[in-house]
């Protein structure tokens, strides 16, 4: 059942009032003969959408509108830590309907093999909340990830899963995906052996990322690739080498969260080569950036690798990116980053065949961000950090870099970079396309970027909810 639901000056008795009724009113008319009885199904298999309440009373909420798939489910698969198995779950799995429901009581369920959710519609794996319903891969032997899914207009909420050998959740190829308060966690010591990504849809259309937490992943904690119209907000991403990425993606909101000691907090890459061409149209807004100072843990050869400690946020490649109104604390080398993909294939040796890929960033509009920083360079560097710590004195670093390979004033008119009305910002323009041996930065050089971007739209999905 589709509502398309207003976030501004709604009336909250109003909309219970509506809601009620339409719901009544689907429930009544659209009834197949075949579907069980609304009011005969169990109170605990109606599920109906809470966290809309929230979002309406968020006066300074950005986006206006949702269209939002309540989600009526027919059937529960019901587990707890005394009364489960392996077997038994990835049964249900396999054995679940369209619009079932399978509930993890409390309590810790290990696993030794990945488990796979496949060509599903409407179904909901939920638990009692993070850190209270955990899905342990610590002992796990068979599988590349701890739960992969390939379904469509699916939820999975209130849920911790830990220590995979691989990913920790998998979606690809899938529409109108709802993460809900989901932790994805490797709680030792940082290593490469983590798995790489912790929360990763992959080319997929219509993806929600609300409240969840990333810890610990050995390239990022949460990843969007290939995919398009997201919205990640109100997560915490922690000690994983990219708290955050938006990758080769298309109109994508990231707002209200945390990205904390991690290498780089949030990374908007776009790479060559791949099927979905490039990203643009990505928004990025209402976030606090800080302390992103944490060694680079992940596996030589991985892209993520060359990111260096110190990162606030990471533009590479990318086209019509809006940053704004965010928060950057102590990312000790590079605040915000506006880089060639050309600069990490020089330094790795890299080499593409893509003749429609554009390797470096354009239409890019950085507004109305608070900038600080103390002038202690991370400890571990790596040799993109090593190479930018050398071109400035005493770590006295500029928050915004822009590696200058293309001049300024060569982009072309739809294709300006414009960074204005940043507080207590420095920027400079590295000019790495002459390193090395190649002149200084150019040291708050603000004329050729004082100019307005374009205001980009608000991101608009259709997503269930519960």
């Amino acid at each position: 059942m589709k509502q398309l639901l207003s976030m501004k000056n709604v009336d909250l008795r109003v909309f219970f009032a509506l809601f009620a009724f339409s719901l009544f009113a689907t429930m009544s008319c659209d009834k197949d003969e075949d579907d069980p009885d609304p009011m005969d199904m169990p109170i605990d298999t109606m599920m109906v959408d809470t966290m809309m309440i929230d979002t309406m009373m968020n006066d300074t909420m950005v986006v206006d509108t949702m269209v939002i798939d309540t989600v009526v489910t027919y059937h529960s698969w019901n587990f707890t830590p005394e009364d489960y198995s392996q077997d038994a779950v990835q049964e249900a799995l396999i054995l679940m309907e369209n619009r079932d429901t399978i509930n993890f009581a409390a309590g810790t369920y290990e696993f030794v093999s990945g488990l796979s959710l496949l060509d599903k519609d409407s179904v909901v794996i939920i638990g009692a909340g993070m850190g209270e319903t955990v899905l342990d891969f610590t002992n796990q032997t068979d599988g590349a990830e701890g739960i992969k899914i390939t379904s469509d207009y699916f939820i999975v909420a209130n849920l911790t899963v830990m220590n995979t050998v691989g990913d920790a959740i998998k979606i690809t190829d899938s529409e109108h995906i709802t993460f809900w308060q989901v932790e994805t966690t490797w709680p030792g010591e940082a290593s490469e052996d983590n798995g790489a990504y912790g929360l990763y849809p992959v080319q997929c259309s219509h993806v929600l990322i609300d409240g969840c937490v990333a810890y610990g992943a050995s390239d990022a904690g949460i990843y969007v690739g290939q995919s398009e119209y997201v919205i990640v907000r109100n997560c915490t991403a922690e000690q994983n080498v990219a708290g955050i990425e938006i990758e080769n993606t298309k109109f994508a909101d990231v707002y209200d969260n945390v990205c904390t000691n991690n290498t780089g907090g949030l990374l908007i890459f776009d790479l060559p080569g791949l099927p979905a061409g490039q990203g643009s149209d990505c928004r990025v807004f209402n976030n606090t950036i800080s302390e992103n100072n944490f060694k680079n843990f992940a596996s030589e050869g991985n892209i993520v690798a060359s990111v260096p400690p110190g990162t606030g946020i990471f533009a590479m490649a990318s086209e019509r990116v809006e940053i704004f109104n965010n928060d950057f604390i102590n990312n000790n080398i590079m605040g915000l980053g506006l880089v060639n993909y050309e600069v990490l294939s020089f330094l790795n040796g890299i080499t593409y065949d893509d003749p429609d890929y554009i390797s470096y960033p354009r239409a890019i509009y950085v507004h109305d961000n608070n900038f600080s920083r103390t002038n202690e360079c991370p400890t571990e560097l790596n040799s993109v950090g090593l190479i930018l710590q050398s071109l400035f004195d005493d770590c006295e670093i500029s928050d915004i870099l822009y590696d200058g390979i293309v001049p300024p004033g060569e982009l072309g008119p739809d294709e300006k970079l414009c960074v204005i009305n940043n507080a207590n910002a420095g920027l400079a323009d590295t000019q790495l396309g002459e390193f090395p041996g190649g002149p200084p930065p150019i040291i708050n050089p603000w004329d050729d970027y004082d100019c307005e971007g374009d205001v980009l739209p608000v991101v608009e999905i259709d997503v269930p909810m519960l």
